[in-house]
């Protein structure tokens, strides 16, 4: 079973994301999200398809964004650690 465990940073990404986009495009943001989930859903399937970052972490792309999904691979799946717009200043942090 190739599971998918959200990181507190990643859950509250995924909350900021919701909270800055909701009020201009609900539509928008329910299909930005909904492509974070699948591209989730996918990596736990294929965790190694990402670009490495450095030590375990790997990155992703999220189809039609700006966004990035980090995470790392585990034996049983991924872990999601951050949802970062790829314009941010996200590998400094």
């Amino acid at each position: 079973m190739n599971l998918i465990r959200w990181a507190v940073e990643a859950r509250r990404d995924l909350e900021e994301i919701d909270g800055y986009y909701r009020p201009l495009d609900g539509r928008y943001v329910d299909h930005l999200l909904a492509r974070i989930m699948k591209a989730a859903t996918f990596l736990a399937e294929f965790p190694r398809a990402g670009a490495v970052l450095g030590g375990d972490a790997r990155k992703w792309s999220i189809t039609g964004s700006d966004y990035i999904l980090i995470y790392r691979t585990v034996p049983d799946g991924i872990d999601v650690l951050r949802i970062r717009n790829a314009r941010e200043n996200w590998w400094g942090e």
